[in-house]
């Protein structure tokens, strides 16, 4: 049960992990294409380097967060043990 709400709590990072780069990427390109007069260039190179961005940024917390899972879960474990065998 604790892992599932766990899942359900960091769907709202993941959300902003994603959307962050990628919208702030559009905006960067849509402003060098006014500026530069190109019709879509920057913006297509833009939206590229967002969405390589958000995945690489996804990646790294996903790997943080099952790291630290995976730690709490061994601590759950060995108190679990110490219950049990009365031993450390």
């Amino acid at each position: 049960m604790r892992n599932i709400v766990k899942a359900w709590a960091i769907l709202p990072h993941i959300a902003i992990i994603m959307f962050v780069p990628i919208f702030g990427c559009i905006l960067l390109g849509h402003f060098l294409d006014g500026i530069f007069g190109t019709e879509v260039v920057f913006l297509i190179i833009f939206v590229i380097l967002g969405v390589g961005a958000a995945f690489r940024s996804l990646y790294v917390f996903c790997m943080r967060f099952s790291e630290k899972s995976e730690k709490d879960d061994n601590k759950h474990k060995s108190l679990d043990i110490e219950k049990i065998t009365g031993k450390k």
